[in-house]
């Protein structure tokens, strides 16, 4: 399992996030993608606690690095 904090560094508050973590092994090579989205609103300048749990448990054996891609947001109305 992992954690991270989705934060929302406008002045305005954000809907609708939808992201996509890539897990890399030594070699720097993708071996493990998981996709997730938020549909809560996170408020101008906080963030939001959001945690997973992978479905291969050789993955955060493996992984030697995580990137974390927004990959789209609305803004609140």
């Amino acid at each position: 399992c992992y954690t991270f904090s989705i934060r929302n560094k406008l002045n305005q508050p954000i809907t609708n996030v939808s992201w996509v973590i890539i897990f890399y092994n030594k070699n720097n090579e993708p071996i493990d993608v998981d996709q997730d989205s938020y549909d809560g609103i996170i408020p101008a300048g906080l963030a939001k606690r959001e945690n997973s749990c992978l479905r291969e448990t050789s993955v955060s054996l493996l992984a030697q690095r995580v990137e974390i891609r927004i990959i789209d947001f609305r803004i609140a109305e």
